[in-house]
């Protein structure tokens, strides 16, 4: 069970669920820990949309966790390096009320975005 199902409200309701896209493996912390910390990454992110809040959480040593009501969030800008055009993955960068985080190699950062305007719509 995921981070975002074991800490859902009562009542509360995904709308959309990202993952960490297999990106993640190309790059130079992959390279010095043999692919064992992307690994667990894969495994451990957690992106959402509920119909309540966005959940984000990211990291193993360091974790960076974004838990906010989605009506304190001002907007969602996503950033998408060459190889993440081609391959499908991003960075999905939150705005919102005191908060301003980066979450990277999220899977299809476009319709994650989507989502989010879709669900602030309701």
């Amino acid at each position: 069970m995921s981070y975002i199902q074991e800490n859902l409200m009562k009542d509360e309701k995904i709308i959309h669920e990202a993952t960490t896209h297999w990106g993640i493996f190309i790059s130079m912390r992959s390279l010095l820990t043999l692919g064992i910390l992307p690994f667990l990454e894969l495994k451990t992110n957690s992106f959402a949309i509920t119909d309540k809040r966005m959940v984000m959480k990211e990291g193993i040593l360091k974790v960076n966790l974004l838990d906010s009501n989605i009506r304190n969030i001002a907007s969602i800008s996503v950033e998408k390096p060459l190889l993440g055009r081609i391959f499908g993955f991003g960075t999905v960068v939150v705005n919102g009320v005191g908060t301003n985080d980066g979450f990277k190699f999220v899977s299809n950062p476009d319709l994650f975005k989507k989502k989010f305007n879709e669900a602030t719509v309701l």
